[in-house]
């Protein structure tokens, strides 16, 4: 055989360079579906945060009304003592006096 004429060796080197650029073509293709996937597990990440902080919006919502729950318990409290007072202090008078009286009575006994 005789010399390869320069247009087979041109072809050649035409080949080789289109069958680099599918490579490449092809690693850019993985790429990108590698990239598809990493916004995908984005999105399903950005959804569970959602559903956790809808969840702690709600918990709050519960613990506010826990609270103020208890706020009108403290005020029914507060009254009921404010009622009670005046009549324990009446008690502890009259308990005092006949106390004082019973005191005085064994004193002089």
């Amino acid at each position: 055989m005789g010399p390869v004429p320069q247009s087979v060796g041109q072809s050649v080197a035409s080949v080789e360079s289109v069958s680099r650029s599918v490579e490449s073509v092809e690693s850019v293709a993985q790429s990108v579906e590698a990239a598809d996937h990493s916004v995908e597990a984005v999105d399903h990440s950005v959804e569970a945060v959602s559903s956790m902080l809808e969840a702690v919006f709600q918990s709050v919502e519960a613990v506010d009304h826990s609270v103020e729950a208890v706020d009108h318990s403290v005020e029914a409290v507060d009254h009921s003592v404010e009622a009670v007072s005046p009549m324990l202090e009446a008690v502890f008078h009259r308990w005092s006096r006949c106390l004082n009286r019973w005191i005085t009575w064994w004193i002089i006994r």
